[in-house]
């Protein structure tokens, strides 16, 4: 794990191509959604507006599953912040599923486990199949 790593402070995109590589060193980088790295960065876009993803916007995102996709399902995220918020915003935390799971098995009953467990549906934030932001906007 590298935290707080600052490769090129001055260079975005050779920190992003730096990344790029280690990623792809530990597996294969999927990069047919939104090509293989994807800035979360405030456009000025409206959340509310056809095919805005909230990653684009200001917006409060709040507990979210980073990669939750209709068709895919992705063992790994990375996330590399390149320039750190001032004040607030920009929380980073991790839940492990794994770990969460095993404690439900010991401390839930059964009937609630098997609710939990059971097949749902569930929201798709992503409207169509855009980029998130509008294609004049690079």
């Amino acid at each position: 794990l590298i935290q707080d790593a600052e490769f090129f402070p001055d260079d975005s995109d050779r920190s992003k191509l730096c990344y790029l590589i280690l990623t792809s060193l530990m597996g294969p980088v999927d990069d047919s959604t939104r090509g293989p790295l994807f800035d979360v960065k405030d456009y000025g876009l409206d959340l509310k507006s056809a095919n805005t993803l909230v990653s684009v916007t200001n917006a409060d995102s709040g507990w979210h599953t980073d990669g939750a996709a209709k068709d895919k399902s992705y063992k790994t995220i990375g996330l590399q912040c390149l320039r750190p918020t001032h004040g607030t915003g920009g929380q980073f935390m991790l839940a492990n599923a794994g770990n969460c799971l095993s404690s439900l098995q010991v401390k839930m009953p059964f009937f609630l486990l098997y609710e939990l467990l059971r097949p749902l549906a569930r929201d798709i934030m992503e409207k169509g199949k855009g980029r998130g932001v509008e294609e004049s906007i690079e």
